[in-house]
């Protein structure tokens, strides 16, 4: 272990999170190295890649923890950013279906994304992230899987993540019929 782990404190949490996996540390020049994670491409979600008529997203970025260049001379949670990259590969590039129940949850969504830009002083776009810490930027992994936790726990009960979403996906795919292949393609 060259990088070892760090956490900084979360102050809404109340709790200290980690910075990066415990026994690795992203460095910028080892970003084209890197495979995608499936939370990532949910946290790199801009506007445009929705379409409410279709309706369909467009899976085209990812977001990583990079560790900065000079981080042990940083202040703890100055150490790390979140960027947006391509993703490792073209089959990576990728359009997922969008449920009709879900396009009313979308948009109400898109009009709390709209005052939030507005109450911090942005405009919004098309490129204005779907999940994003209160000061717009990029949310990390287990921040993402907090915030899908407070929506869904009162109402499943149980621990939900993107990974675990994932799985229900590819399984009540596949017991509906949908051919391997095709599940495959689309996760």
């Amino acid at each position: 272990v060259v990088d070892f782990p760090e956490f900084e404190w979360n102050v809404a949490e109340k709790r200290w999170d980690p910075m990066h996996h415990p026994f690795t540390s992203i460095h910028p020049e080892d970003i084209d190295k890197l495979g995608t994670e499936k939370s990532g491409e949910v946290r790199a979600l801009v506007w445009n890649d929705i379409d409410c008529e279709k309706p369909e997203m467009s899976i085209s970025h990812n977001a990583v923890r990079v560790r900065k260049k000079n981080a042990d001379n940083l202040v703890r949670g100055d150490r790390s950013e979140i960027i947006i990259t391509s993703p490792k590969t073209r089959a990576s590039l990728r359009k997922i279906p969008i449920p009709q129940e879900l396009i009313p949850l979308i948009k109400q969504h898109k009009a709390k994304s709209i005052q939030k830009c507005f109450k911090l002083g942005e405009p919004f776009s098309g490129e204005t992230l779907l999940f994003s810490q209160c000061n717009g930027k990029a949310m990390s992994g287990p921040a993402l899987n907090i915030t899908l936790q407070r929506l869904v726990a009162k109402d499943i009960g149980s621990w939900v993540t993107t990974h675990t979403l994932r799985h229900t996906f590819v399984t009540r795919g596949a017991e509906t019929g949908v051919h391997m292949k095709v599940m495959q393609e689309l996760c």
